[in-house]
């Protein structure tokens, strides 16, 4: 059972307890457990020099599979190194009653904006420039860049999605994320990617859909054309999609009445933290199956070539036999031609054409013979060429 936090704001841990924890518990559930942000685990793991395991370890473990430690290098003799790590800021708390407070890298919300990621802090700045509301999601025509384009909202709940987005980028880059520009035609796309997992994200606001019963004159004054017939308006509840890209399917988290997305914050880590596990399982199973495809396929084609050959082979005796049918029933007719020559007058003047043609004739029968004119060597020695390859 994992220690919570104490009363104190801050836990003193030893190198050795962390080393344990860290390849015991994932470390977004160690977080939640300790009450303190995954930055600060990462930071102090660092600063011991404790390995931490990747995403494929969790990924490995999840599949029922044994793995071993990364060994704890040794340190010089004297007291074991420990650690202070300092407990996430209560969000129950004001930054007014705390000044001097620093902001926690998996802090809520509504934040400073220069506390933002700069991805986020750039969606922000063109999310709030030049905009106008479409579908009741808040659009820009601002031209700034927008790196964060899956993020749809209504404006009043922009700042409060876009506080949420930070905390799991923040979060998701502790755990070894990172972004990958990548050039799409005429603009650049921002990927992220876990490891070599891309990782798509989406942050989407139900909306509301009311019928427009508004006359004329008010339907001008709100900017309405003549033949909107709906309006559409958010509704508050977010809903968070990862996935759906590569060897990764969709997983979503939806708000309710009761609970937000800050209060499934600890289930998005955990998952974004065997993302790159459960992508490395899949594509291991995909090539699996595509080696088994090939070898299947490699057999098909070796058992069709197989009876192609056989076929071949016994059409060949086919014809050998037939030919050989053949000189023997020439053969036979010489041979009756020959015992109606001597039937005939010795000093008939046909009988030197006669026995010219015998000859012929007999040669012709040698020729196509098949046990006589060699042939069957070829077909003793491809056989015995066949039978040893086997």
């Amino acid at each position: 059972m994992l220690p919570r936090m104490n009363d104190q704001n801050t836990k003193v841990v030893s190198r050795g307890e962390l080393y344990r924890e860290l390849w015991t518990t994932p470390l977004s559930k160690l977080a939640g457990v300790w009450g303190v942000s995954i930055y600060r685990i990462v930071r102090a793991a660092d600063d011991l020099g404790v390995p931490r395991p990747d995403n494929s370890y969790w990924g490995a473990i999840q599949h029922g599979l044994k793995m071993e430690w990364d060994p704890l290098p040794a340190t010089e003799s004297g007291p074991e190194p420990t650690a202070t790590i300092a407990r996430a800021v209560n969000r129950q708390r004001s930054a007014e009653n705390q000044p001097d407070a620093k902001p926690d890298s998996l802090a809520p919300a509504v934040r400073k904006e220069e506390a933002l990621h700069p991805f986020v802090r750039q969606t922000r700045r063109a999310l709030t420039s030049d905009t106008y509301v479409h579908h009741g999601h808040v659009c820009t025509r601002s031209g700034l860049p927008r790196p964060l384009y899956w993020v749809t909202v209504s404006p009043a709940q922009l700042d409060r999605a876009l506080g949420i987005v930070d905390r799991i980028l923040k979060g998701a880059i502790a755990l070894g994320g990172k972004f990958v520009a990548q050039r799409e035609q005429a603009f650049e796309r921002q990927v992220f990617y876990i490891g070599k997992q891309e990782v798509p994200f989406r942050l989407r606001e139900a909306t509301k859909r009311s019928v427009i019963e508004l006359t004329k004159e008010a339907r001008e004054k709100r900017g309405l054309f003549p033949w909107d017939r709906y309006e559409w308006t958010g509704s508050g509840r977010l809903r968070l999609t990862i996935g759906g890209a590569g060897d990764l399917d969709q997983k979503q988290w939806e708000e309710s009445s009761r609970t937000d997305l800050n209060d499934l914050m600890p289930d998005i880590l955990d998952y974004l933290g065997r993302v790159e596990g459960i992508a490395e399982a899949r594509r291991l199973g995909r090539v699996a199956r595509e080696k088994l495809a090939e070898e299947e396929s490699r057999r098909y084609w070796q058992q069709a070539c197989a009876r192609q050959v056989e076929e071949e082979r016994r059409k060949s005796l086919e014809a050998l036999a037939e030919k050989w049918w053949q000189a023997k029933r020439l053969r036979q007719f010489i041979e009756a031609c020959e015992q109606a020559l001597r039937n005939r007058s010795i000093n008939n003047p046909e009988a030197t054409s006669v026995a010219s043609w015998v000859a012929w004739a007999s040669q012709h029968a040698e020729r196509i013979d098949p046990i006589a004119n060699g042939a069957l060597q070829g077909v003793y020695a491809e056989h015995h060429r066949q039978a040893s390859a086997k």
